[in-house]
């Protein structure tokens, strides 16, 4: 967008700057430094120049780049430590569990005898519990909070910056289909997909990375329960990104003062949220049938191939 303003095209028409704020922050922030360098552009000097601000660009860069690799040393170093002294206290527990066993069996002893006791909970019950608790496991994560406030303030300045857009010589009263559509057909799309790849990658192997795998099987729950968990989980998860991808437009009617027609939101919610239902049981499917992590990511590839390629469409 910034080089179509630059070079006049006319696809960028009626566009405009919607927070100066935000444009001198980004003259900073910038990973890629277009913003100062298109800012010396808007000014007259095609020849870049390193200014005062481009030099404060990539010397915060180098900055952040560094205070991350500080803080994922020091979080890899806690993490080293944590695994040492978790197998340390097992091989203590087992040390422990043996010298109890050898004095149970021991003759004159008294030796203690256990008796099998099932689960009281019913079906429901566990399933609402583990849908709670996978819920919890992937939107409390920071991860979830800035990936989800990010898109919420993409797509609100995408719809912000071209609702009013009209062609030379015609005349546009904007309504609630036109700011659905600046986003519901591409953006919403592909970045909902991509959401639910991360989070069912998360969900479907959370327990396999913290090393309880073989606790959760021996639990009194079946196979079948974990999987239903799953879906419910991952259909509420689509349901939390349709509903701040049509917050994004209703917030931009909103500010625009343009009145708001419940009736296309809910037709467009139809529209956007069938497919993410039917990506939600797919990739499920995907980790649930192959053994590892690295088979299901390469199946959901071939599956992304297929989705973001003109082949279905040939």
């Amino acid at each position: 967008p910034m080089l179509a303003v630059a070079t006049g095209s006319p696809l960028m028409a009626n566009s405009k700057l919607l927070s100066p704020a935000l444009w001198q922050v980004m003259s900073v922030l910038d990973p890629y430094a277009v913003t100062p360098l298109m800012q010396q552009w808007l000014q007259g000097q095609y020849q870049s120049q390193l200014d005062a601000t481009l030099l404060i660009n990539r010397l915060s860069l180098i900055a952040i780049c560094a205070a991350l690799l500080i803080a994922s040393l020091r979080l890899a170093a806690q993490r080293v430590g944590v695994v040492a002294e978790r197998k340390i206290k097992n091989r203590a527990e087992r040390l422990a569990s043996n010298s109890i066993s050898q004095i149970v069996s021991t003759p004159g002893k008294l030796a203690t005898s256990y008796l099998p006791v099932s689960a009281q909970a019913g079906r429901s019950f566990i399933l609402f519990r583990l849908v709670k608790l996978m819920l919890t496991q992937i939107l409390r994560q920071r991860s979830s909070y800035f990936s989800l406030s990010l898109l919420l303030i993409l797509l609100s300045t995408e719809v912000l910056g071209g609702l009013e857009y009209v062609e030379t010589y015609s005349v546009l009263v904007p309504n609630s289909q036109d700011a659905l559509n600046r986003i519901m057909w591409d953006l919403v799309p592909m970045a909902g997909v991509l959401l639910l790849v991360l989070w069912s990658s998360r969900l479907s192997w959370i327990n396999q990375a913290q090393g309880i795998a073989e606790l959760i099987a021996a639990t009194p729950t079946s196979g079948a329960l974990h999987l239903s968990a799953q879906m419910i989980t991952m259909t509420a998860l689509s349901l939390v990104w349709l509903s701040i991808a049509l917050a994004a437009p209703a917030l931009a009617q909103v500010v625009s003062g343009i009145p708001i027609d419940s009736a296309v939101y809910a037709r467009q919610a139809m529209y956007a949220g069938l497919p993410l239902l039917v990506w939600s049981m797919a990739l499920i499917a995907s980790h649930a049938l192959l053994r590892t992590q690295l088979q299901a990511l390469a199946a959901i590839a071939v599956l992304l191939a297929l989705r973001f390629s003109p082949l279905p469409e040939m």
